[in-house]
């Protein structure tokens, strides 16, 4: 009987044992490709700032052309291999290591405003073979030229000129990137009690005309603490301004933002 006992938890091991180490090597190739995504969002961000602000020096044509090449794909792609570091992407479930990060679907800043960066690459976990088996993973970032900035005692000239932020259907213009305006939190709340909130200024909520207006709701809708609207759709495009920025004398009938006003005057 104890024979039978001992080869019973023998057969029982010798099932168990294989699914409890195939199941750590997984939770462990999991964790590795989490620290390679992370590693490669964080050098992507630095590296699209720095780009960013390169762009500026397209003010000057002759350094802008000893230059160009800081805006090139094998440029970008080393920047990111090399704030990640040699030793991380050796180590990592990385498919090709550093060439193997793509940067084909980027736009690096063809329309002289805007760096959008989309790097793509393969990680092979443990039971991959060749090609079989690996994932693709993708991080993007986009940020806006850098666009200098206004020095003090500028002229009255120089301050009709000077750098301000616009949306395509704002009635507004802003002194600041950063306005709450312009980057506003969407919430999330039920539709059912859209009713009862109240934006920052304590006003009511109307359906967005452009995706809730005379549209059934779902059980969720999107609202922002400085809008006036609720939407249906998250991605909504007046949900989500587009920013632009422009000289003041391209503002048109637009007037200036009352919390930008309010900021200025108060620095």
């Amino acid at each position: 009987m104890d024979k039978l006992k001992r080869g019973s938890v023998t057969v029982e091991t010798a099932l168990v044992l294989p699914l409890l180490i195939i199941f750590f090597m997984q939770l462990y190739t999991a964790f590795e490709m989490l620290a390679l995504y992370c590693r490669v969002e964080v050098a992507l961000e630095e590296t699209a700032e720095e780009a960013a602000t390169f762009l500026y020096i397209r003010k000057d044509s002759r350094i802008a052309k000893e230059q160009s090449f800081l805006l090139t794909e094998t440029f970008i792609r080393e920047e990111v291999s090399r704030k990640i570091g040699t030793k991380n992407l050796s180590g990592s479930v990385l498919q090709g290591k550093a060439m193997g990060l793509s940067l084909f679907r980027s736009d690096i800043a063809t329309d002289g405003k805007n760096v959008d960066l989309v790097v793509t690459y393969r990680v092979k976990p443990w039971y991959a073979i060749g090609n079989v088996g690996t994932i693709q993973l993708m991080n993007h970032c986009k940020v806006t030229a850098w666009t200098g900035y206004q020095k003090d005692g500028s002229t009255d000239e120089e301050k009709k000129e000077k750098t301000v932020y616009i949306t395509e259907s704002g009635s507004v213009y802003h002194l600041y990137r950063d306005c709450t305006f312009l980057d506003a939190k969407v919430e999330t709340v039920l539709t059912r009690d859209v009713g009862g909130e109240r934006n920052s200024d304590g006003k009511i909520y109307y359906p967005c005309e452009l995706c809730a207006q005379g549209k059934e709701m779902d059980t969720f809708c999107y609202i922002t603490p400085y809008g006036t609207r609720y939407h249906k759709d998250e991605g909504c495009e007046a949900l989500h301004k587009s920013v632009r920025a422009v000289s003041l004398s391209e503002v048109g009938g637009r007037r200036v933002c009352s919390k930008c006003s309010q900021r200025s005057q108060n620095e």
